[in-house]
């Protein structure tokens, strides 16, 4: 690879020349320092010369080789003075090779294309060493830039296959669920629509209110129950209103419905106020107030530790004539069994082998509630059952 390369412009002195490397993509450059990188050749020649590299460059790499001068006065004219052809001339090459190296450095400029333009032209190069700004219309390095945008995309819902738009004002998204339509974007949906969280409960027929949503529930004050509307939406109930007044209870029209879940809070809070608890026995309960305490069902359950989940692999419901049974089987083939008849109703804990070991008699004339526990006392789903 050669290692001397040409100039052909005339400098005063071999110092008067700047070499510089740069790789191919002209993102790293050095200068080379004189007599240790290189040698010249041609100085003060109009025909200029050669540099000679001590080493050839790397593959790829770009020489750059510049004439820069001191801008100085060098030359003394005194009045009267002798005048030297030679001198003259060098002192006015002197002064054009400064100008030469103005108009050079000038190209080199971020500038605007005319007088008339509003704006700088880079000519497709990059412009490096940006400072922090300071003001909104300060430039912005690539850096700050993208550090700016990770901050928001890790808040954002993204894909890697579709753009994803933005969701509405928060007066159009409130109290609405985040979910994807049928073509993977983005949507919102109306929990009273959907049903996904259940039923929501609005107003009541005392108080008047418009059923707009499917899973709304209005609030019956007289009985205490919750109806849905089964009919054509949306549904005006006028104040002071009742179910049969207002179109019947039967499909199509008000179905009453059950409130499936209910946190640990609000089932103790209703225990609270139903139970006595200084009336808690250590006997099956004779009266509607008394609650069957832990050690009673430890002991009627053959030492079955009560805090235990009872998880069930089977859920069997059989009714014949009057009589009506809830079993619970376990995967070991222990059963749990609520059972009911005219004049009798109780719990039976039976092992595999369809051996009782434990029985809680429920009197036949009182009701009680039936609460199934789920997720370790989060929520419980419940179904009311007179005994």
């Amino acid at each position: 690879m050669t290692t001397e390369f040409d100039y052909t412009f005339r400098v005063f002195n071999d110092e008067h020349l700047v070499i510089t490397v740069t790789d191919g993509n002209g993102d790293n450059e050095r200068k080379l320092t004189l007599n240790t990188d290189y040698t010249v050749t041609g100085v003060n020649s109009n025909k200029g010369g050669r540099v000679i590299l001590k080493s050839a460059l790397v593959n790829g790499n770009k020489l750059l080789i510049a004439r820069d001068l001191p801008a100085k006065q060098n030359v003394s004219f005194r009045n009267q003075g002798r005048f030297y052809a030679e001198i003259h001339e060098n002192a006015f090459d002197y002064l054009t090779m400064l100008i030469q190296r103005v108009l050079g450095n000038l190209s080199l400029f971020l500038k605007r294309p005319s007088m008339l333009s509003n704006y700088f032209d880079a000519k497709n190069y990059r412009v490096s060493n940006i400072s922090q700004p300071k003001s909104d219309n300060d430039a912005v390095n690539f850096g700050l830039m993208k550090s700016a945008i990770k901050d928001k995309d890790i808040r954002s819902l993204r894909v890697n296959d579709i753009d994803m738009p933005p969701f509405p004002d928060i007066a159009i998204r409130k109290n609405k669920q985040m979910g994807l339509d049928a073509n993977g974007k983005p949507t919102l949906l109306d929990p009273s629509a959907t049903g996904a969280l259940g039923y929501v409960l609005v107003d009541s027929f005392e108080k008047g209110f418009e059923i707009t949503a499917r899973y709304q529930a209005l609030h019956y004050e007289k009985d205490g129950g919750y109806y849905r509307w089964d009919g054509q939406l949306p549904k005006p109930v006028s104040p002071n209103s009742t179910p049969d007044s207002t179109g019947g209870i039967n499909v199509g029209a008000w179905m009453r419905i059950v409130l499936d879940s209910y946190t640990k809070q609000e089932i103790n809070t209703a225990l609270n106020k139903k139970f006595d608890k200084n009336k808690v026995v250590q006997t099956t309960g004779n009266s509607t107030t008394d609650v069957i305490s832990q050690n009673a069902c430890t002991n009627s359950f053959a030492k079955k530790d009560s805090q235990e989940p009872f998880s069930a692999g089977r859920v069997n419901i059989n009714r014949n004539n009057n009589y009506a049974s809830l079993v619970l089987t376990k995967s070991d083939g222990q059963h749990l069994v609520l059972e009911t008849s005219p004049n009798d109703a109780y719990f039976v804990y039976r092992d595999a082998s369809g051996k009782n070991r434990g029985v809680i008699d429920i009197p036949s004339d009182k009701n009680g509630t039936l609460a199934i526990q789920e997720d370790n006392y989060t929520r419980v789903s419940h179904g009311h059952i007179k005994f």
